[in-house]
């Protein structure tokens, strides 16, 4: 079995990220991006319906390369508030509520600014992380595939 240890990208369900197979810290990426959740079909011969589920490559990186891919995703947990493990809460900071008196008639005509928006831009992409393949797993293998989205307010 397998366990993811963080998702770097996700998209109605975990597209790439680290996990650990076998005692050891692999990249896992999805085979068929496209594929839903869990997608029926139906067996041509007696016509019931079976469930299909995703595919995931996993990839033997190199120590250096494990090192950046690891170093980023800190950095971009750090900066967003994304969590830090499979299944830990986004952080979200509250935002400070305005002092209604000291707001001016023309503040309150004005659009609010979006000049304190932090964004983050990774520093790889996950499409050019290359390793070694390992295997092809389904996402049943992953023992913590399914986890609750919880956002916690700072």
């Amino acid at each position: 079995m397998s366990k993811i240890l963080w998702v770097q990208d996700e998209n109605n369900g975990p597209m790439n990220g680290l996990a650990e197979y076998n005692g050891e810290k692999v990249w896992f990426s999805r085979v068929d991006p496209s594929k839903s959740l869990v997608s029926p079909n139906y067996n041509e011969t007696d016509g019931k319906k079976q469930e299909t589920s995703r595919e995931y490559a996993l990839t033997r990186l190199s120590d250096d390369i494990l090192k950046m891919v690891v170093e980023n995703h800190i950095a971009h947990c750090e900066a967003s508030g994304g969590p830090t493990n499979h299944g830990d809460p986004i952080r979200v900071r509250r935002r400070p509520r305005m002092n209604d008196q000291k707001q001016t008639e023309t503040d309150a005509k004005s659009p609010q600014s979006l000049n304190k928006v932090v964004t983050y831009k990774h520093t790889i992409n996950p499409s050019t992380i290359y390793g070694e393949h390992i295997t092809n797993i389904q996402e049943s293998q992953f023992t913590n595939y399914l986890v609750p989205r919880r956002v916690i307010m700072l």
